[in-house]
């Protein structure tokens, strides 16, 4: 409750009107209406099959040859299916007031078209999944996460200094958990420095790459939460002209 005995809750996302700072000390949690059940449900379920698919590559692969290639495909495609729908609990959260919900379709169509046509693209390159394209496949997939940097700066021109702040640090936390787990994979630290050829160690960049992913997907969960509890007591309020601060002179 609040100061004046009143519920600090909603039932929807965007209609609230008490204090932001009533989130930190009372920690209120949003009503979730079917819509945004539908919106988590689809980023849990992506990270699901995701390491679901993980999983079984990593140890039924080794068995035999084309076992290995299905799952390896299989495990590529979970990817990008777990980058998709990373990108719909925040930016259904934040492109949530009437005023800006049209922008919510036309950047998820773009993520959904990228993801899409690097889906099909090993069906018409299948040269696209093997260890020759690492590095082209690597830095594909990097651009699409980095793609949320741009509606994000655009939502930050849209709404006042404190939520700007509150969703940029958040977003900026988990791409930098991924990016973490991304540069030891792609650059194979710890065992570039002291493994032999031939030998196997549990510290390696491979596995470190999935403690980072599944920590930096347990934060974009937790992050989208908190965003939504601050989105739902915050409310659509006017923004003016002046509260209006460029993401650059946020910090």
């Amino acid at each position: 409750e609040t100061a004046n005995g009143q519920p600090a809750r909603t039932s929807t996302l965007g209609t609230g009107h008490h204090s932001v700072r009533s989130l930190t000390s009372l920690h209120q949690h949003a009503v979730l209406t079917a819509g945004d059940k539908l919106v988590y449900g689809a980023f849990m379920g992506g990270a699901f099959l995701c390491f679901t698919a993980s999983s079984a590559y990593h140890c039924f692969g080794p068995a035999h040859l084309r076992v290995y290639l299905l799952l390896q495909s299989l495990d590529m495609s979970c990817i990008l299916l777990l980058i998709a729908t990373s990108y719909i609990p925040p930016m259904h959260i934040a492109y949530s007031c009437p005023a800006h919900q049209w922008l919510l379709l036309p950047y998820l169509s773009i993520v959904f078209s990228l993801v899409g046509a690097l889906l099909v693209l090993p069906v018409v390159y299948p040269r696209w999944n093997t260890v020759v394209m690492d590095s082209a496949r690597n830095t594909v997939f990097t651009f699409v996460v980095l793609f949320a940097i741009l509606p994000a700066l655009h939502w930050t021109t849209l709404v006042g200094a404190e939520e700007a702040r509150f969703g940029l640090e958040r977003l900026l936390i988990g791409l930098a958990l991924f990016g973490t787990g991304f540069l030891v994979y792609v650059s194979y630290v710890p065992e570039r420095y002291y493994v032999t050829r031939g030998s196997t160690t549990p510290l390696s960049s491979h596995n470190i790459w999935h403690v980072m992913t599944a920590v930096g997907t347990f934060y974009s969960l937790h992050a989208a939460i908190e965003f939504h509890d601050f989105k739902t007591i915050q409310g659509c309020q006017p923004i003016h002209r002046n509260d209006r601060i460029p993401a650059w002179e946020l910090y």
